[in-house]
């Protein structure tokens, strides 16, 4: 809502505005539509994208003119509803079917939306507040390099029905692979690095220390020969495993998340220091 109609993913009808205000490293958001027809785009994306994808939600947005009645939580929050009526739900990758898609349903927080100039509803500029959207959302995981199919085919009681057909591009890199060998120390911030290799690899006793950062790699997020000491904070590892390790490489989670079918292959130290996720 706060990305003006020009480059809303939302109304855009071939992907090429797909990329557009993405706010998560590692993450992209597909955007269903406001359409009830049928909607074909084609998105490039990076190797280690996932994907976050509205299989049907309903959003609500109070103006700040509204009567009072109209502004609590408890009646914004009625008015999206409706997607739990008799809903039809379909989401597949490749042919492949999400099981039990019912069961995805998520209500958000109340949320404020900032409305820009040349906004979707065509409006004046504006804080729409309290707003709250419902809806059924999937979570797909990194996809392997080459093209991907992905298909939203839902409806329910809101009237509101999806039709919509991603073709996805993954290919590319995302940042340098790092090496670390020796008895060097590295820090890695903010870091962005999604590759079909490795993205860290560290050998000898070399200490690396992993803040907010992304790290996801085709064969593994983490490779670590030796002694080698990594410790992951705020940090997304994934890839075809989330740490490989040999000797007595050692990998720390702190306050982290897994994208990975694997987190762990060889003779890897894992240590789980609380707070940490899998997806």
């Amino acid at each position: 809502m706060g990305t003006p109609a020009a480059t809303n993913p939302v109304l855009d009808t071939t992907g090429a505005n797909c990329a557009v205000n993405q706010p998560v490293p590692g993450v992209f958001f597909l955007a269903g539509s406001f359409s009830s027809g049928t909607i074909q785009r084609s998105c490039t994306v990076p190797v280690g994208t996932s994907f976050l994808i509205p299989m049907l939600n309903d959003a609500y947005f109070a103006q700040q003119t509204d009567p009072p009645a109209q502004r609590t939580e408890a009646f914004v929050r009625s008015q999206v509803t409706c997607v739990e009526q008799s809903p039809n739900l379909a989401l597949s990758v490749d042919g492949v079917a999400l099981a039990n898609p019912t069961s995805y349903l998520e209500k958000s927080t109340l949320f404020s939306v900032n409305l820009p100039p040349d906004n979707v509803f065509g409006v004046p500029p504006q804080l729409l507040s309290p707003s709250a959207d419902e809806g059924y959302y999937g979570f797909v995981e990194p996809l392997t390099p080459g093209t991907h199919t992905v298909h939203i085919a839902s409806s329910s009681g809101c009237g509101v029905t999806e039709d919509v057909t991603y073709t996805l591009n993954v290919q590319g890199t995302v940042g340098n692979p790092i090496t670390c060998s020796g008895t060097q120390s590295l820090v890695l911030n903010n870091a962005d690095i999604q590759t079909t290799g490795a993205a860290l690899t560290v050998s000898g006793s070399c200490n690396v220390t992993i803040n907010n950062s992304v790290l996801w790699g085709g064969t593994a997020g983490i490779v670590i020969h030796d002694q080698g000491h990594v410790v992951v904070n705020g940090s997304v590892v994934g890839g075809g495993s989330a740490f490989v390790a040999d000797g007595h490489g050692h990998g720390e989670y702190r306050n982290s998340a897994v994208i990975s079918p694997v987190t762990v292959t060889q003779f890897a130290v894992v240590s789980d220091s609380g707070g940490n996720v899998a997806f």
